[in-house]
């Protein structure tokens, strides 16, 4: 697995800022100026994350509330609405089509990329 905003539940801008010896601030601004907030920036990548893993056939015997706690959802409820809102179909639908499916991959249309800069 590529290494990822998801590899630390409890990121937040203050570590960002102190490894990189840059203000908390600085680092808010500069994901503003991508016209997205770190914390939106994080909990984008750790439902990729979350995606990723209920795509993935090998992972079928992984509860999802196991994987999404693993990247810092603490909140199950704040968990399925953000994942429903951005992929469209709920955790539980998205390994029933992995399920259906049986090659163990996604189709683009479920399944959108997310870079990393972690």
């Amino acid at each position: 697995m590529r290494p990822c905003a998801g590899d630390d539940p409890g990121l937040n801008a203050g570590q960002i800022s102190r490894k990189f010896r840059i203000s908390e601030r600085y680092v808010r601004q500069l994901f503003a100026e991508e016209g997205t907030s770190f914390s939106d920036y994080v909990n984008g990548e750790r439902l990729a994350y979350v995606h990723s893993c209920l795509s993935d056939r090998r992972q079928l015997l992984r509860r999802i509330a196991d994987i999404a706690f693993e990247v810092g959802f603490t909140e199950p409820s704040t968990f399925y609405r953000q994942f429903r809102l951005r992929y469209g179909v709920t955790p539980t639908e998205v390994r029933a089509l992995v399920e259906k499916d049986g090659n163990g991959t996604m189709s683009a249309a479920t399944s959108p990329g997310s870079g990393s800069i972690f």
